[in-house]
């Protein structure tokens, strides 16, 4: 299994756009670097600049208006270089890590099929997104998806600020960078069970615990809101 290299939705995006945008790409080949100094070449390598002529549309006096992710982009008060950047993020991370994540649940519910009284009628009508919002289970076989197979790598970088933090009784100094890896996270037996390492969308179900996990994957994000 190939293993996707980390593009964090941060800063360092727009960041790492403008030094290629200024200076080229950094291009691996073999064991040697390559340094190019057009900047259009990622643009080629990448496949996007039918991508960036629409941000381009979207923006000025004569804007074309359209509802969708990059008119949300200017909606909220993007810029066209910042939109340019986060259209790269969204077609080389975005596309990868969503393919990738619906493939490994589907793999994990064939392998695994759901508790028979779970089971979808065959003949039913193809549901809408809010009808699958309120579809316990189907909402379950999501989360357990995203917990066993986190679409993500690399480890999540928070900072502490400058006056530095405490942690659990333990100092930590002003400016320390504090990582946590997803997979081990999610696969943490004192929180998900014994059975952490297994797929089983039921714990995620009120019924099989008292409170249910619900609120799991938003209480770790929001656990380290003093980091910044």
């Amino acid at each position: 299994m190939a293993l996707l290299k980390t593009i964090t939705g941060s800063r360092g995006d727009l960041e790492f756009y403008k030094v290629t945008k200024k200076y080229g790409c950094l291009t691996r080949i073999g064991p040697n670097d390559l340094l190019n100094d057009d900047p259009v070449l990622m643009r080629h390598m990448l496949g996007v600049r039918s991508a960036y002529r629409r941000s381009a549309e979207r923006f000025g006096s004569g804007g074309k208006v359209q509802r969708d992710m990059l008119g949300s982009f200017v909606t909220h008060g993007l810029t066209q270089e910042e939109a340019e950047s986060e259209i790269l993020l969204q077609i080389i991370a975005g596309s990868d890590t969503t393919a990738t994540e619906i493939r490994a649940t589907l793999l994990y519910v064939m392998t695994k099929p759901p508790r028979p009284q779970q089971t979808p009628t065959r003949n039913r009508p193809i549901i809408t997104d809010a009808e699958a919002r309120n579809l316990p289970y189907l909402q379950a076989v999501i989360k357990e998806g995203l917990r066993i197979f986190p679409p993500v790598v690399g480890l999540m970088a928070k900072q502490t600020p400058p006056e530095g933090d405490t942690w659990n009784g333990a100092f930590i100094p002003g400016g320390t960078r504090v990582w946590w890896s997803a997979w081990a996270m999610f696969r943490r037996q004192d929180v998900f069970g014994d059975d952490a390492d297994e797929f089983r969308p039921e714990r995620w179900l009120a019924e099989e615990c008292e409170d249910g996990l619900g609120g799991i994957m938003g209480g770790i994000s929001a656990s380290d809101d003093r980091l910044r």
